[in-house]
């Protein structure tokens, strides 16, 4: 549901919809929940998205519009500002940026009008009450003056992550005193509600000191405070460290204490009680061995049958299951090295148990990849496999490559999904022919002229064949014909000029620059020896600058070209009919 731009539009009651647009509070807490996940996962197109959304929230300057189920959208709205506090805190983990932890102290400050920082006389229960919008619900009933201090709890949870962060004692302060008048108001429903003792009305009236109707709210927002003020957060703890070729993303049920890297990963962890936990190493190899307090765990199967021990799943991901006792566990992952982050349409699988992405989604069994193969086994006679989220632009692509073994069947399909349609459908499909021999044969799929191949590709899926019981092995996926241009910054230059290439010889990529003084049509091909166009990778409109290309040494279709001198050539036109043209040779060995 997430824009293009980052955003999310309104989609609650229209009668409350009374400004257009949306606002912080209808994005703030869907950025939170994508950025968490990242930060356990290590999903890079998570990150790159919930990131996007920070961007886009970075418009507003009041928060308002997060209570949207019975509260107008311009209204100013507390809530709001406790989600973008801790939207931008995991913006501010994932990536250090202090952009981010300056715009998520902007956010807690925007939050202090909404707080009673003051007592009137006679009032024993009022510092710290928090008024949750300057508004009214359905346009009739006022909040001001009444306290909703469940939405107080979640802006102390967010404001001692803040204290924490930034080392700041006064936000501290102020979500104990958050925390200490939702305490205050179980006491009030324990003298009123006997049975409902430790529970908290969900709205208070400041004016006559009674609940404004009784609903009394469970204390689980006040017990996930006091647990955080303790160092106990309930919340899953990670720790990001850089690895060889890669990131760890390493996440705990316990407090993490420490993840130091050297040729093997060691984590140590704070239970506050003997209890058995999880924790998680994302991005990760697959390990030797895990080891807890000096003692090696063993690898099980099912996990979540077994006392501890560990597991590695296809996902690159593994996850360790131990039991854990107070005060301080060590865990070593050895070796521990990371995998590799890939943002182009290309899977190898030369990662030994790493699916890169693809999940078996229907009627497939037996998944493994080893010797660079992924292998499964067809239980019906609709099998995919799905592939990993990304953003490519339909233009720079031709067609799709596999280098695919399959024993039966007669053909196989490929789906994919676009951000404006963001499901699989039978239009956006191409059905291919399949050689069903049992050895590898190159398929490529033609894709540039199909109606649905257009705008920005999300996902592709994999059909691999139409029969069951049949043996399915994949040794790559490609998309290909990339025009792989990235615009760089700068002003325009002020001739045309096309860069040598590097590296020089290359393998397996070799990048080159081409500077436009002003907009035209390119044509970016390779010529092999003999004079004969093997590569076209781009043939389209660019603007005026610096443009960044990247070939892979493969020819059109996907085939792997061999060793030798090509010839890369640039042609420009502008639209008043002026020409360039230039050529750069490049030696590729493999």
């Amino acid at each position: 549901s997430q824009r293009p731009d980052g955003g999310w539009d309104y989609t609650d009651d229209p009668t409350l919809k009374n400004m257009p647009g949306t606002t912080l509070g209808t994005c703030a807490r869907k950025a939170y929940a994508i950025l968490r996940t990242a930060r356990i996962s290590g999903n890079t197109y998570l990150k790159q998205r919930g990131l996007k959304a920070l961007e886009f929230m970075n418009r507003f300057r009041v928060p308002r519009g997060a209570q949207t189920w019975e509260v107008p959208l311009h209204a100013p709205d507390v809530l709001a500002a406790a989600n973008a506090v801790i939207a931008y805190l995991e913006g501010f983990q994932l990536t250090g940026r202090q952009e981010y932890l300056d715009r998520a102290k902007y956010w807690a400050e925007t939050s202090l009008p909404f707080l009673y920082l003051w007592r009137a006389e006679g009032r024993s229960v009022m510092p710290y009450g928090s008024i949750p919008v300057f508004g009214a619900t359905w346009y009739t009933g006022t909040w001001f003056g009444n306290v909703v201090q469940w939405n107080g709890l979640e802006l102390a949870y967010s404001l001692s992550k803040l204290a924490i962060v930034t080392g700041d004692t006064t936000w501290q302060h102020v979500a104990q005193g958050l925390v200490r008048f939702g305490m205050q108001l179980q006491d009030y429903t324990a003298a009123h509600y006997p049975e409902n003792a430790g529970m908290y009305p969900d709205a208070f009236d400041m004016t006559t000191g009674e609940e404004l109707y009784h609903w009394d709210l469970s204390p689980e927002l006040v017990q996930r405070n006091l647990l955080r003020f303790q160092g106990l957060d309930p919340d899953i703890s990670t720790a990001i460290v850089a690895a060889e070729a890669g990131t760890l993303y390493v996440s705990a049920g316990w407090p993490l204490t420490a993840a130091k890297m050297d040729s093997s990963l060691t984590i140590s962890l704070r239970p506050a009680v003997a209890d058995s936990g999880w924790l998680s190493v994302a991005g990760v190899t697959r390990p030797r061995q895990v080891l807890l307090g000096g003692q090696a765990l063993p690898e099980v199967a099912d996990p979540d049958s077994a006392h501890q021990g560990w597991h590695y799943s296809p996902t690159g991901v593994l996850f360790v299951k131990i039991f854990a006792q107070p005060p301080e566990v060590t865990v070593k992952v050895t070796p521990a090295r990371g995998l590799p982050v890939r943002t182009e349409p290309q899977w190898d699988f030369n990662e030994p148990d790493y699916l890169e992405g693809w999940l078996p989604n229907m009627y497939v069994d037996d998944v493994r990849v080893a010797d660079g193969v992924l292998s499964c086994v067809s239980t019906w006679i609709d099998p995919y496999l799905e592939g990993p989220f990304g953003q490519w632009s339909a233009d720079s692509f031709d067609s799709l490559v596999v280098v695919m073994a399959v024993d039966k069947g007669n053909t196989g399909q490929l789906f994919w999904s676009r951000t404006d349609e963001p499901y699989f459908t039978e239009p956006k499909s191409v059905h291919f022919a399949l050689q069903t021999d049992g050895r590898f044969h190159r398929i490529a799929v033609p894709l540039r002229g199909h109606a649905e191949w257009r705008g920005t590709i999300l996902r592709l899926r994999l059909d691999p064949t139409d029969a069951e019981g049949a043996h399915i092995r994949i040794d790559e996926i490609r998309l290909t014909g990339r025009a792989t241009a990235v615009q760089e910054r700068g002003a325009a230059p002020r001739a045309f000029a096309l860069s040598r290439a590097f590296p020089n010889p290359f393998n397996p990529d070799t990048q080159f620059v081409c500077e436009l003084p002003r907009p035209a049509r390119l044509r970016v091909s390779v010529y092999d020896v003999l004079g004969r166009e093997v590569a076209r990778l781009a043939e389209k409109q660019f603007p005026a600058g610096r443009h960044r290309f990247r070939w892979d040494g493969r020819a059109e279709d996907g085939r792997q070209l061999p060793s030798g001198v090509y010839v890369v050539r640039v042609r420009a036109q502008a639209s008043d009919g002026k020409t360039w043209q230039q050529q750069r040779k490049v030696v590729l060995l493999r």
